[in-house]
């Protein structure tokens, strides 16, 4: 038996690896429980750009960091359309793509992405 100075109790039932393995201990933790669904890296540019503005991790966007947590759902458009057409039935989604995206590649006419473009015009 032992105390528990996360959960205020005493644990009789269980080995100290056990009981903070357990829901009741996790949310009565400082640590508390993850909700969010997206992570930046710190080694991404903008999150040391969020963070040398004052930006904490736990909060939102914001004087007072009630703003938005979570990124706003974007559709990507692949298609040559224009911006006033109609929508097809695209689901809105976080959009992150790689520099060199193989399926935009495949799309363009010379079979290059549009990033290796942009470097040999450099």
């Amino acid at each position: 038996m032992y105390f528990c100075a996360s959960c205020n109790v005493y644990v009789k039932d269980s080995s100290v690896a056990e009981h903070d393995q357990t829901t009741a201990h996790l949310l009565s933790s400082s640590k508390g429980v993850s909700v969010r669904k997206v992570w930046l890296p710190e080694t991404n540019r903008g999150y040391q750009l969020l963070k040398s503005m004052g930006w904490q991790d736990n909060g939102g966007l914001g004087p007072t960091g009630d703003g938005k947590v979570m990124p706003i759902a974007t559709t990507f458009k692949t298609d040559r359309a224009g911006v006033g057409v109609q929508p097809t039935a695209k689901q809105a989604r976080i959009t992150h793509f790689p520099a060199h995206d193989e399926q935009q590649a495949r799309m363009a006419v010379d079979g290059r992405s549009e990033a290796q473009r942009m470097q040999d015009r450099l």
